[in-house]
């Protein structure tokens, strides 16, 4: 006799004030315009994955943030209302662990590969006798809870987690295998959140090997499970978390990606699946959310580790040079019956010099060179972020800006 037990209601027998006991929850589901059978299934998948470390701890808050500030007899909101559908999520496990999966697809691929996922994973992994939603609305689920989270800045994580591995083989004196953040397909990546599901069992080791796209599993990991993950480059150990040894995850040169699903202390056959980047990675890539202290400085960072190089410190020093020197300049026009030249620094108030240097060191990660004489070596390096694909890059003086690990260029998707 199955141990589980659905509760069922008759809606037909309900009076009007028993159907009035589901009104709250039918009119936020409504006001989000959110499929009620969705946001069930959502939970369902999410009770299946026990996250941890610093982003799992913050997700409730995030998920019900709600904020108003009175104004005499008014009231002003401001961000997110009180008791909306996302909010619902935060009260359980599930909820809150289906919440971080959601985030790292919706960062990772477009709308219609993260409902493809959604429906995949709960097709292999939820009961056959469970009710299904549809591709659409799980993916509209996903899509509003990334809406809150988004401000834990996925896209961070994965250019701190790139920097990290290429400073490892720079260490080494290795070269950078291609290909690292190569978009794995959808049915790869369902393949490794199934095998990552099965960390429920206290015996289970996943085991991840390989170069191709494995920096998206290593961001993932990072990020929904940093206590349990170990990550080593060419055996050298570059993570270790708290009860790490759950999720190994090792980088190796230009090997194919083998996800394997292991027990401890056991003497069965490993569970093997092979993970295979998505040949046109155009048809299913989503967009990143970064948050905003660095945010121009890890994106150029992934950009450049896409075909192999490295956005030294030198790069974003120029970059950032390059905007303050720009924006010293820059005049506007504004027409109000007769053009008026107004010099852009005119909008930013008192002490705008200081505003902008603020500002750039804020998303740059890095100072800006304060003489005007370098401007025009500043300028030749800015220009040469735009050829990212060629074998070497310096500046003038002979400082080496990043230099490929080969002369293949591998396009962004």
């Amino acid at each position: 006799m199955s141990k589980q037990v659905q509760a069922q209601a008759d809606i037909g027998s309900l009076s009007l004030r028993g159907l009035g006991l589901f009104t709250d929850m039918l009119a936020i589901l409504s006001a989000d315009n959110v499929t009620p059978m969705a946001m069930i299934q959502m939970e369902q998948l999410g009770s299946l994955f026990h996250v941890n470390g610093r982003f799992a701890t913050s997700v409730p808050e995030l998920l019900t943030r709600a904020s108003s500030h009175p104004i005499g007899r008014l009231t002003l909101a401001v961000g997110w209302r009180r008791g909306d559908s996302v909010s619902l999520l935060a009260e359980s496990a599930g909820g809150q662990a289906i919440s971080l999966l959601s985030l790292c697809i919706t960062n990772i691929y477009n709308e219609e590969a993260v409902g493809q996922i959604l429906s995949r994973l709960s097709a292999r992994l939820l009961p056959k006798s469970y009710p299904r939603a549809g591709v659409v609305p799980l993916a509209d689920v996903a899509a509003l809870v990334a809406s809150k989270l988004n401000r834990f800045g996925f896209g961070n994580v994965l250019a701190e987690q790139t920097m990290r591995v290429h400073s490892a083989f720079e260490r080494l004196e290795t070269t950078i295998p291609d290909g690292l953040l190569e978009l794995p397909s959808v049915e790869s990546i369902t393949d490794v959140f199934e095998c990552l599901s099965q960390l429920r069992g206290d015996d289970t080791v996943v085991r991840v090997s390989g170069s191709p796209g494995i920096l998206y599993l290593l961001s993932i990991a990072i990020f929904m499970f940093p206590h349990d993950a170990i990550v080593t480059v060419d055996s050298y150990v570059i993570h270790e978390g708290e009860a790490g040894g759950r999720i190994i995850i090792e980088i190796c040169d230009s090997a194919p990606v083998q996800v394997q699903v292991e027990k401890k202390l056991s003497q069965s056959a490993t569970l093997t699946l092979p993970m295979k980047v998505c040949e046109d990675g155009r048809k299913i890539k989503g967009a990143c959310s970064f948050a905003w202290e660095g945010w121009i400085a890890r994106k150029l960072q992934i950009e450049f580790a896409r075909v192999g190089s490295t956005c030294t410190q030198e790069v974003l020093v120029a970059c950032c040079s390059m905007v303050t020197h720009l924006a010293e300049d820059l005049k506007l026009f504004k027409y109000t019956g007769i053009s008026q030249e107004i010099r852009f620094e005119a909008l930013l108030g008192l002490y705008p010099a200081d505003r902008i240097d603020r500002i750039c060191r804020e998303v740059f990660l890095a100072p800006a060179e304060k003489t005007n004489a370098n401007l025009k070596n500043v300028v030749q390096v800015v220009l040469m972020v735009n050829m990212v694909g060629a074998h070497v890059c310096t500046i003038p003086h002979g400082t080496v800006v990043h230099q490929p690990t080969s002369g293949k260029r591998w396009e962004t998707v």
